[in-house]
């Protein structure tokens, strides 16, 4: 039991997710610009389709 306990004491060692992290972020921008984009020409189409009336 001793053992254990001093197992415990220890630091966790976690992997290092860095590389994911930088994936996910730029997944995150890409998908923000999507939708900004996506946005601008549905506004683009509703001014059009209101000047048509």
């Amino acid at each position: 039991m001793a053992k254990d306990n001093e197992k415990l004491k220890e630091p966790m060692e976690l992997p290092d997710v860095e590389d994911e992290k930088e994936a996910i972020d730029k997944e995150l921008k890409n998908s923000e610009e999507n939708i900004k984009k996506q946005d601008k020409n549905q506004t683009k189409k509703s001014q059009k389709n209101h000047l048509k009336r």
